[in-house]
Protein backbone atom coordinates (compact mmCIF):
# COMPACT_ATOMS: atom_id res chain seq x y z
CA UNK A 1 0.00 0.00 0.00
CA UNK A 2 1.23 3.39 -0.76
CA UNK A 3 1.85 5.96 1.95
CA UNK A 4 1.84 9.54 0.84
CA UNK A 5 3.83 12.65 2.53
CA UNK A 6 2.80 15.95 1.36
CA UNK A 7 4.26 19.32 2.11
CA UNK A 8 2.60 21.96 2.91
CA UNK A 9 2.82 25.22 2.01
CA UNK A 10 1.67 28.44 4.16
CA UNK A 11 2.82 31.71 4.17
CA UNK A 12 1.92 34.36 7.08
CA UNK A 13 0.94 31.93 9.77
CA UNK A 14 -1.63 30.43 7.14
CA UNK A 15 -2.34 27.09 5.27
CA UNK A 16 -2.25 27.48 1.65
CA UNK A 17 -5.16 25.99 0.14
CA UNK A 18 -2.83 23.47 -2.76
CA UNK A 19 -2.18 21.29 0.53
CA UNK A 20 -5.48 20.66 0.37
CA UNK A 21 -6.25 20.44 -3.21
CA UNK A 22 -2.75 17.48 -3.16
CA UNK A 23 -4.53 15.81 -0.25
CA UNK A 24 -7.40 15.34 -3.00
CA UNK A 25 -4.87 14.29 -5.61
CA UNK A 26 -3.09 11.92 -3.30
CA UNK A 27 -6.57 10.18 -2.26
CA UNK A 28 -7.10 9.09 -6.04
CA UNK A 29 -4.24 6.45 -5.05
CA UNK A 30 -6.11 5.00 -2.26
CA UNK A 31 -3.54 5.14 -0.18
CA UNK A 32 -2.80 3.98 3.63
CA UNK A 33 -1.87 7.13 5.18
CA UNK A 34 -1.78 11.01 4.22
CA UNK A 35 0.43 12.54 6.48
CA UNK A 36 0.96 16.78 5.84
CA UNK A 37 4.34 17.42 6.71
CA UNK A 38 4.70 21.55 8.26
CA UNK A 39 8.11 23.07 8.11
CA UNK A 40 7.75 26.30 10.03
CA UNK A 41 9.23 27.87 13.10
CA UNK A 42 6.16 27.99 14.94
CA UNK A 43 4.20 25.06 12.86
CA UNK A 44 0.99 25.10 16.10
CA UNK A 45 -1.32 26.82 14.32
CA UNK A 46 -0.56 25.52 10.60
CA UNK A 47 -0.27 22.51 11.57
CA UNK A 48 -4.16 22.18 13.54
CA UNK A 49 -5.50 23.93 9.97
CA UNK A 50 -3.90 20.81 8.48
CA UNK A 51 -5.02 18.08 10.41
CA UNK A 52 -8.67 19.54 10.14
CA UNK A 53 -8.91 18.25 6.01
CA UNK A 54 -10.78 15.82 5.01
CA UNK A 55 -8.39 12.59 4.29
CA UNK A 56 -5.53 13.12 6.31
CA UNK A 57 -4.15 10.89 8.45
CA UNK A 58 -1.62 12.74 10.49
CA UNK A 59 0.25 15.55 10.80
CA UNK A 60 4.18 16.37 11.34
CA UNK A 61 5.39 18.92 12.42
CA UNK A 62 9.32 20.14 12.70
CA UNK A 63 9.78 23.22 14.73
CA UNK A 64 12.69 24.80 13.91
CA UNK A 65 14.08 28.80 13.66
CA UNK A 66 15.82 27.98 10.28
CA UNK A 67 11.61 27.21 8.69
CA UNK A 68 11.18 30.56 9.41
CA UNK A 69 11.07 31.38 5.67
CA UNK A 70 10.41 28.82 2.68
CA UNK A 71 14.01 28.10 1.52
CA UNK A 72 14.18 25.19 -0.99
CA UNK A 73 17.62 24.45 0.02
CA UNK A 74 16.76 24.11 4.29
CA UNK A 75 13.41 22.32 3.71
CA UNK A 76 14.56 19.51 1.35
CA UNK A 77 17.45 17.70 3.36
CA UNK A 78 14.59 17.73 5.89
CA UNK A 79 11.60 16.63 4.01
CA UNK A 80 14.07 13.89 2.16
CA UNK A 81 14.67 12.81 6.28
CA UNK A 82 11.27 12.47 7.07
CA UNK A 83 10.54 10.74 3.09
CA UNK A 84 13.29 7.93 4.14
CA UNK A 85 10.55 7.02 6.81
CA UNK A 86 8.80 4.10 4.43
CA UNK A 87 6.92 6.92 2.09
CA UNK A 88 6.14 5.36 -1.09
CA UNK A 89 5.15 9.29 -2.52
CA UNK A 90 6.24 12.75 -2.01
CA UNK A 91 3.83 15.19 -2.85
CA UNK A 92 4.05 19.19 -3.47
CA UNK A 93 1.96 21.66 -4.89
CA UNK A 94 2.71 22.77 -8.58
CA UNK A 95 3.07 26.06 -7.34
CA UNK A 96 6.33 28.61 -7.26
CA UNK A 97 6.91 27.17 -3.98
CA UNK A 98 6.34 23.24 -5.01
CA UNK A 99 7.98 23.86 -7.84
CA UNK A 100 11.15 25.00 -6.15
CA UNK A 101 11.33 22.74 -3.25
CA UNK A 102 9.94 19.18 -4.87
CA UNK A 103 13.31 19.01 -7.36
CA UNK A 104 15.67 19.63 -4.51
CA UNK A 105 13.52 16.36 -2.69
CA UNK A 106 13.92 14.20 -5.45
CA UNK A 107 17.98 15.20 -6.28
CA UNK A 108 18.82 14.12 -2.31
CA UNK A 109 16.25 11.11 -2.76
CA UNK A 110 18.01 10.02 -6.35
CA UNK A 111 14.76 9.92 -8.59
CA UNK A 112 13.40 11.98 -11.18
CA UNK A 113 10.66 14.19 -10.49
CA UNK A 114 7.15 13.76 -11.89
CA UNK A 115 5.65 17.34 -12.51
CA UNK A 116 1.99 19.14 -13.05
CA UNK A 117 0.38 16.09 -11.71
CA UNK A 118 -3.31 16.43 -13.28
CA UNK A 119 -4.44 12.76 -13.01
CA UNK A 120 -3.81 9.25 -11.06
CA UNK A 121 -3.95 6.53 -13.54
CA UNK A 122 -2.24 3.89 -10.57
CA UNK A 123 0.27 4.46 -8.19
CA UNK A 124 3.22 4.98 -10.58
CA UNK A 125 1.70 6.17 -13.64
CA UNK A 126 0.08 9.76 -13.68
CA UNK A 127 -1.15 12.32 -16.29
CA UNK A 128 0.31 15.28 -16.76
CA UNK A 129 0.00 18.80 -19.42
CA UNK A 130 2.45 19.68 -22.21
CA UNK A 131 2.37 22.04 -25.10
CA UNK A 132 1.12 24.76 -22.84
CA UNK A 133 -1.98 22.49 -21.88
CA UNK A 134 -3.26 21.81 -25.58
CA UNK A 135 -2.15 17.83 -25.17
CA UNK A 136 -1.95 15.29 -22.27
CA UNK A 137 0.92 12.58 -21.86
CA UNK A 138 1.08 9.27 -19.66
CA UNK A 139 4.02 9.32 -17.50
CA UNK A 140 5.10 6.27 -15.54
CA UNK A 141 7.64 6.56 -12.46
CA UNK A 142 9.72 3.09 -11.47
CA UNK A 143 7.90 0.98 -9.03
CA UNK A 144 10.76 0.37 -6.97
CA UNK A 145 11.68 3.94 -6.09
CA UNK A 146 10.10 6.91 -4.45
CA UNK A 147 7.29 9.23 -6.32
CA UNK A 148 8.52 12.97 -6.00
CA UNK A 149 5.23 14.67 -7.92
CA UNK A 150 4.24 18.20 -7.61
CA UNK A 151 0.17 18.28 -7.99
CA UNK A 152 -1.37 20.98 -10.55
CA UNK A 153 -3.44 22.79 -8.41
CA UNK A 154 -6.11 23.85 -10.95
CA UNK A 155 -6.57 19.93 -11.52
CA UNK A 156 -8.44 19.61 -8.40
CA UNK A 157 -10.83 20.72 -5.95
CA UNK A 158 -9.53 21.31 -2.35
CA UNK A 159 -10.71 18.57 0.25
CA UNK A 160 -12.81 19.96 2.43
CA UNK A 161 -12.62 19.51 6.63
CA UNK A 162 -13.72 16.27 7.95
CA UNK A 163 -15.15 15.30 10.56
CA UNK A 164 -12.93 15.45 13.32
CA UNK A 165 -9.11 16.41 13.47
CA UNK A 166 -5.92 14.09 12.53
CA UNK A 167 -3.18 14.07 15.27
CA UNK A 168 -0.52 16.11 15.65
CA UNK A 169 3.32 14.40 15.87
CA UNK A 170 6.44 16.19 16.38
CA UNK A 171 9.28 15.27 14.17
CA UNK A 172 13.11 15.76 14.41
CA UNK A 173 14.93 14.70 11.23
CA UNK A 174 18.00 14.13 10.99
CA UNK A 175 19.34 15.93 8.48
CA UNK A 176 22.02 18.39 8.02
CA UNK A 177 20.78 22.17 7.05
CA UNK A 178 23.19 24.30 4.66
CA UNK A 179 24.63 27.16 5.24
CA UNK A 180 24.92 28.53 1.93
CA UNK A 181 21.58 29.61 1.64
CA UNK A 182 20.23 32.29 3.79
CA UNK A 183 16.81 34.40 3.78
CA UNK A 184 17.29 38.33 3.12
CA UNK A 185 13.66 40.03 1.87
CA UNK A 186 9.97 39.02 0.70
CA UNK A 187 8.86 41.53 -1.65
CA UNK A 188 5.15 40.67 -2.94
CA UNK A 189 1.84 42.34 -3.36
CA UNK A 190 -0.92 42.71 -0.67
CA UNK A 191 -4.12 41.11 -1.36
CA UNK A 192 -6.93 38.93 0.62
CA UNK A 193 -7.83 37.73 -2.64
CA UNK A 194 -7.26 34.13 -3.54
CA UNK A 195 -3.99 33.45 -4.56
CA UNK A 196 -3.66 33.47 -9.01
CA UNK A 197 -1.92 30.22 -9.38
CA UNK A 198 -4.58 27.97 -7.26
CA UNK A 199 -7.94 30.00 -7.66
CA UNK A 200 -10.74 28.14 -8.71
CA UNK A 201 -12.12 31.25 -10.69
CA UNK A 202 -10.47 34.10 -12.29
CA UNK A 203 -11.72 37.27 -13.30
CA UNK A 204 -9.83 38.86 -16.04
CA UNK A 205 -9.36 42.72 -17.80
CA UNK A 206 -7.57 43.93 -20.15
CA UNK A 207 -7.10 47.59 -21.83
CA UNK A 208 -10.65 48.04 -22.79
CA UNK A 209 -11.40 48.50 -18.85
CA UNK A 210 -9.77 52.34 -20.04
CA UNK A 211 -8.34 52.88 -16.72
CA UNK A 212 -6.73 51.92 -13.41
CA UNK A 213 -9.87 53.62 -11.68
CA UNK A 214 -12.14 51.56 -13.90
CA UNK A 215 -10.27 48.42 -13.28
CA UNK A 216 -11.92 48.62 -9.81
CA UNK A 217 -14.77 47.36 -11.15
CA UNK A 218 -12.91 43.83 -11.83
CA UNK A 219 -11.91 43.95 -8.52
CA UNK A 220 -14.90 44.33 -7.40
CA UNK A 221 -16.72 41.77 -9.05
CA UNK A 222 -13.77 39.61 -8.47
CA UNK A 223 -14.66 40.43 -3.78
CA UNK A 224 -18.21 39.03 -4.95
CA UNK A 225 -17.38 36.05 -6.83
CA UNK A 226 -14.54 35.22 -4.17
CA UNK A 227 -11.89 34.92 -7.19
CA UNK A 228 -8.67 36.17 -7.79
CA UNK A 229 -7.84 38.64 -10.29
CA UNK A 230 -5.85 38.22 -13.76
CA UNK A 231 -5.16 41.31 -16.02
CA UNK A 232 -3.74 41.38 -19.76
CA UNK A 233 -0.74 42.12 -21.00
CA UNK A 234 -1.90 45.65 -22.17
CA UNK A 235 -3.67 46.50 -18.87
CA UNK A 236 -0.49 45.78 -16.86
CA UNK A 237 1.60 48.07 -19.64
CA UNK A 238 -0.77 50.47 -19.11
CA UNK A 239 -0.08 50.41 -15.48
CA UNK A 240 -3.72 49.76 -14.60
CA UNK A 241 -2.40 46.72 -12.24
CA UNK A 242 0.71 45.47 -11.14
CA UNK A 243 2.75 42.80 -13.46
CA UNK A 244 2.17 40.17 -10.98
CA UNK A 245 -1.71 39.91 -13.04
CA UNK A 246 -0.10 39.08 -15.93
CA UNK A 247 -2.16 35.49 -16.55
CA UNK A 248 -5.43 36.09 -18.66
CA UNK A 249 -3.36 36.26 -22.25
CA UNK A 250 0.81 35.08 -21.82
CA UNK A 251 0.76 32.51 -19.21
CA UNK A 252 2.03 29.27 -19.47
CA UNK A 253 -1.26 27.30 -18.18
CA UNK A 254 -3.40 28.73 -20.69
CA UNK A 255 -3.13 26.54 -23.93
CA UNK A 256 -4.71 29.07 -26.44
CA UNK A 257 -1.97 31.66 -25.45
CA UNK A 258 0.47 30.95 -28.07
CA UNK A 259 -2.06 30.54 -31.20
CA UNK A 260 -3.27 33.99 -29.64
CA UNK A 261 -0.19 35.98 -29.55
CA UNK A 262 -0.08 34.94 -33.34
CA UNK A 263 -3.09 36.47 -33.97
CA UNK A 264 -2.49 39.68 -32.32
CA UNK A 265 1.49 39.47 -33.97
CA UNK A 266 0.12 39.42 -37.08
CA UNK A 267 -1.20 42.82 -37.86
CA UNK A 268 2.14 44.47 -36.40
CA UNK A 269 5.57 44.62 -38.25
CA UNK A 270 8.75 45.27 -36.54
CA UNK A 271 12.61 44.15 -37.71
CA UNK A 272 14.33 41.92 -34.71
CA UNK A 273 15.93 44.55 -33.50
CA UNK A 274 12.81 46.44 -32.82
CA UNK A 275 11.05 43.35 -31.38
CA UNK A 276 13.88 42.46 -29.24
CA UNK A 277 13.23 45.38 -25.79
CA UNK A 278 9.59 43.69 -26.55
CA UNK A 279 9.98 40.47 -26.07
CA UNK A 280 12.77 41.20 -22.96
CA UNK A 281 9.80 43.25 -21.36
CA UNK A 282 7.50 40.51 -21.60
CA UNK A 283 9.40 37.84 -20.01
CA UNK A 284 10.26 40.01 -16.85
CA UNK A 285 6.22 40.31 -16.59
CA UNK A 286 6.07 36.81 -16.59
CA UNK A 287 4.99 35.71 -19.59
CA UNK A 288 5.64 32.03 -20.81
CA UNK A 289 8.99 32.07 -23.24
CA UNK A 290 7.18 29.91 -26.26
CA UNK A 291 4.79 32.65 -26.18
CA UNK A 292 7.11 35.15 -26.27
CA UNK A 293 8.71 33.63 -28.86
CA UNK A 294 5.55 32.80 -30.83
CA UNK A 295 4.55 37.04 -30.80
CA UNK A 296 8.19 37.53 -31.98
CA UNK A 297 8.41 35.65 -34.50
CA UNK A 298 5.04 36.19 -35.63
CA UNK A 299 5.75 40.16 -35.85
CA UNK A 300 8.74 39.75 -38.24
CA UNK A 301 8.01 36.68 -40.56
CA UNK A 302 4.03 36.83 -40.96
CA UNK A 303 3.37 40.81 -40.57
CA UNK A 304 0.62 41.94 -42.76
CA UNK A 305 3.38 44.80 -44.44
CA UNK A 306 5.18 41.73 -45.11
CA UNK A 307 2.54 39.95 -46.93
CA UNK A 308 2.15 43.11 -48.61
CA UNK A 309 5.77 43.16 -50.12
CA UNK A 310 6.14 39.46 -51.02
CA UNK A 311 2.47 39.87 -53.08
CA UNK A 312 5.04 41.91 -55.62
CA UNK A 313 7.60 38.61 -56.09
CA UNK A 314 5.01 35.83 -55.06
CA UNK A 315 1.39 34.45 -56.42
CA UNK A 316 -1.66 34.02 -53.64
CA UNK A 317 -1.23 30.71 -53.66
CA UNK A 318 2.59 30.29 -53.17
CA UNK A 319 1.51 33.26 -49.96
CA UNK A 320 -0.67 30.95 -48.80
CA UNK A 321 1.44 28.21 -48.74
CA UNK A 322 4.60 30.02 -47.16
CA UNK A 323 2.05 31.31 -44.51
CA UNK A 324 0.58 27.95 -43.69
CA UNK A 325 4.36 26.57 -43.20
CA UNK A 326 5.98 29.32 -41.55
CA UNK A 327 2.95 29.48 -39.39
CA UNK A 328 2.88 25.81 -38.19
CA UNK A 329 6.37 26.39 -37.64
CA UNK A 330 5.88 29.05 -35.17
CA UNK A 331 2.99 26.88 -33.47
CA UNK A 332 5.37 24.12 -32.92
CA UNK A 333 8.11 26.00 -31.35
CA UNK A 334 5.60 27.95 -29.21
CA UNK A 335 3.95 25.03 -27.73
CA UNK A 336 7.37 23.01 -27.75
CA UNK A 337 9.20 25.61 -25.55
CA UNK A 338 6.29 26.52 -23.26
CA UNK A 339 6.75 22.79 -22.84
CA UNK A 340 10.28 22.48 -21.96
CA UNK A 341 10.48 25.65 -19.69
CA UNK A 342 7.28 25.33 -17.88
Amino acid sequence: MSKVLIVAEHLNGKLNSSTARCVSCARELKPETIDVLVLADAPDTIAAEAARIDGVSKVLTVANAANAHPLAAVYAPQVAAVAKNGYSHVFTPSTTFGKDVAPCVAALLGVAQVSDIMSVIDAHTFQRPIYAGNAIVTVQAPADQVVVGTVRTASYAAAGNGASSAPIESSSPAAVLPAHTRFVDLAQGKSDRPDLQSASRVVSGGRGVGSAENFAVIFKLADKLGAAVGASRAAVDAGYVPSDLLASIMGKDTWWSVPAVVLIGIPMYSNAAGIIPVVGALLSKGAALGTVLAFMMSVIALSLPEMIILRKVLTAKLIVVFVGVVGGGILAVGFLFNALFS
